[in-house]
């Protein structure tokens, strides 16, 4: 079977450096930091402070109200990203949907959802978890989401392989792009939360310094920052 050739004709983002490619990369070119005070949840009692989250991200400019209510933090800021990368690629979906396929990698899905809803069945009664607790945190719903909202009828996967998720989908995508489909990939985080965050201070790979001024001077190879991406 004949090779194509593959390249990449979109990009789309949503990191703690900008809610856009454009942002993304004026901030990279000024020097500027991602990194800043947790604001997630309350750090009182954490040796970790700082971490790289999303910041001014508005879902309501993606899906309405509504919608957005059904649909955990990860997936918003996917299909942030991807809406970004579709209109960059030039790409008319509905024209090519049954040859264009979604592999976008999530890590662990909604651990928020997965948090709020087991707190709520604690303190309420298992009968009170919301109906769309399973559709909101299972790691595959994110490139659901996609594929539903652009209408893309190829595969639609997520490779669940932690840390190497981003890169893991760039492979799975370039060798189906090679025999047979056009795909989107990439990457979805979960959110900064206190589970994943205390279970990182354990490990004693996050006892990074308070304050911010003191972040550039302790980033090396050997150290982790929590991020959104």
């Amino acid at each position: 079977m004949e090779k194509r050739r593959v390249v990449v004709t979109g990009l789309g983002t949503v990191n703690p450096l900008g809610n856009t490619v454009a942002e993304s990369w004026a901030a990279a070119k000024a020097g500027q930091c991602g990194i800043a005070p947790i604001t997630q949840f309350d750090t009182a009692g954490f040796k970790c402070k700082l971490a790289a989250e999303v910041k001014g991200f508005d879902p309501e400019a993606i899906v309405d109200k509504k919608e957005a209510r059904k649909m955990a933090r990860f997936t918003l800021l996917a299909l942030a990203a991807a809406t970004e990368a579709i209109q960059d690629s030039g790409l008319d979906p509905e024209a090519n949907a049954k040859t264009t396929g979604v592999i976008l990698s999530s890590g662990i899905g909604g651990l928020p959802t997965i948090e709020e809803q087991h707190t709520r069945g604690e303190e309420k009664g298992m009968e009170k978890v919301s109906p769309y607790f399973v559709p909101m945190s299972i790691a595959n719903m994110a490139a659901a989401q996609v594929a539903i909202r652009f209408g893309l009828k190829g595969m639609c996967t997520c490779p669940v392989t932690a840390c190497a998720g981003g890169t893991n989908a760039v492979g799975d995508a370039f060798r189906h792009i090679r025999l047979v489909m056009t795909m989107f990939e990439g990457e979805t985080p979960v959110k900064i939360r206190l589970a994943d965050t205390g279970k990182l201070v354990g490990t004693h790979c996050l006892n990074h310094p308070a304050l911010l001024q003191e972040c550039r001077e302790w980033l090396g190879e050997e150290n982790v920052v929590v991020k959104e991406k």
